[in-house]
């Protein structure tokens, strides 16, 4: 995927990159900025549907043991789940906070396509997820002794398992959201 996304062209490197900017040598393989548009917000709501909601939230909360709930990246879902929708944030945003000044950066996002009541809708169902995962965050990373719970019993049941399931509803509700706001562009 990296490849794909290079600066220059040399075989396959930097192939897509070109004809998403519609600059491919290969006239016939380049996009039209409409269906590169389109392709990103079919794309991100794709992820947030499959990755998301699927892969990471609801195959813990139904798999029939906790082993379902491990990242294949980490053994703290909770943290992958939070960093990606972060990573999600961004690009719909146009915003990166880094750990330094030096790092954060500001430009545009698919936020900067949507009409007034599209961009409210998109930043409230932001807002939604935050707060959601900010209490499942905070609640495995605290301490037992201060009603910490890690995820992989946050998914058992009760309101922490709730929270989560929320979670996977609003991602699936944000996924749903993307080819609606392309439609709207005309897209």
């Amino acid at each position: 995927v990296r490849d794909a996304w290079n600066k220059d062209v040399d075989g396959d490197k930097g192939a897509y990159r070109a004809a998403f900017l519609n600059k491919s040598t290969m006239p016939s393989y380049n996009l039209s900025s409409d269906v590169a548009l389109k392709q990103i917000f079919i794309g991100m709501g794709t992820y947030m549907i499959t990755e998301m909601a699927a892969d990471r939230i609801s195959a813990s909360l139904l798999g029939p043991n906790e082993e379902e709930e491990h990242s294949c990246f980490s053994d703290n879902t909770h943290r992958d789940v939070v960093q990606d929708f972060k990573g999600f944030e961004n690009l719909a945003t146009g915003n990166y906070v880094g750990r330094t000044a030096e790092t954060t950066v500001s430009g545009s996002g698919l936020y900067t396509l949507l009409s007034a009541t599209r961009k409210a809708s998109l930043i409230e169902k932001i807002t939604e997820i935050n707060a959601a995962m900010k209490i499942m965050d905070d609640m495995a990373k605290a301490e037992l002794s201060q009603g910490g719970m890690h995820y992989d019993y946050q998914i058992r049941g009760g309101d922490e398992a709730a929270n989560i399931r929320d979670i996977s509803f609003s991602f699936v509700s944000i996924g749903n959201l993307l080819p609606i706001y392309s439609e709207d562009l005309g897209l």
